[in-house]
């Protein structure tokens, strides 16, 4: 195989952002003692506002400001998570703090309070967010059991499903076995275009009917909404950078999230990824005008 690919860059539509608004920091001669709890959350606040502006040590050294200022400032907790991301023990607990936090600003009776409108106030939408640093947490150390529960838990507080739950829940569902409750995911956003969707909707039918022309047409569906999977799922690509906070539905970033969420499905589904490249290496070099490029995807999708 040739060298590592750069992957091609596309615009972006953002999923949830993690970092909140900018707020109004109390006057700099003001000491935290002589500060309320809410006046030093909005500074702690506002620190990770900047924070969220800048990257390495400088952001956590302003997020362990921000905490210090206040334990309820919950992005300052998932900034801290991200980065000692590949540190499980630590990071799983800043994520907890993370939920906590968000849990003491929503109140005990969050549930009852502002149940159906869970996305749209602003602390139990923190909340929402943190569990989503969760599961995906979860997901990323090969641990679907867990993060399955918090898709799950997320996906019924907001039936609309404003964060994009349904995807990861979906790979999910596939990776833990619970094949009814997938089909019912699927069904319901049968017209769903997302890769999460399309992509694992093809892998389950290739999974319980084989190559047939069902499992086949519903890959090539899915090929049309985003052409970009099959180069990912290949595994030529080197990434040097950050993973993007946004994607865009049909794009490369999109591509790439799927593969982050769902590749251990497709590598543990025998004889799935040496399918996809059978059925789709005509569309493949269609598609993609770099001979090379297609030909190092097909390779790669072959191992399998």
């Amino acid at each position: 195989m040739t060298e590592r690919k750069t992957p091609p860059k596309d615009k972006s539509s953002p999923k949830a952002k993690t970092t909140p608004k900018a707020k109004t920091a109390p006057k700099a001669n003001t000491s935290a003692r002589e500060l309320s709890a809410e006046d030093r959350l909005a500074a702690a606040e506002s620190l990770i506002y900047h924070a969220a502006q800048t990257k390495g040590k400088q952001q956590v050294k302003l997020a362990k400001e921000a905490l210090a200022l206040s334990q309820d400032c919950v992005f300052a907790h998932i900034l801290l998570a991200d980065a000692v991301d590949e540190e499980y023990e630590p990071s799983t607990q800043h994520r907890l703090d993370a939920i906590a936090a968000a849990e003491r600003l929503a109140g005990p009776d969050w549930e009852t309070v502002y149940q159906g409108r869970y996305w749209d106030v602003k602390n139990t939408r923190m909340l929402m967010m943190a569990m989503e640093s969760l599961a995906l947490h979860y997901q990323d150390f090969g641990m679907p059991e867990k993060s399955v529960v918090l898709f799950r838990r997320l996906h019924e507080l907001d039936p609309r499903d404003r964060q994009g739950n349904r995807w990861p829940l979906a790979s999910t569902l596939y990776a833990t076995q619970q094949f009814d409750e997938l089909q019912s995911l699927l069904e319901r956003y049968k017209n769903d275009a997302g890769a999460g969707i399309t992509y694992t909707r093809a892998l389950d039918a290739f999974r319980r009917l084989g190559d047939g022309l069902p499992a086949r047409k519903m890959l090539l569906d899915a090929f049309k909404y985003n052409k970009y999977v099959p180069l990912h799922l290949a595994d030529i690509y080197d990434y040097e950078d950050d993973r993007p906070d946004y994607f865009e539905l049909g794009g490369d970033s999109e591509a790439l999230k799927y593969t982050d969420e769902s590749f251990d499905i497709w590598f543990d589904t025998p004889g799935a990824l040496k399918w996809m490249a059978d059925v789709l290496e005509p569309e493949l070099k269609a598609a993609h005008k770099d001979a090379e490029l297609v030909a190092d995807a097909l390779e790669g999708l072959r191992l399998d």
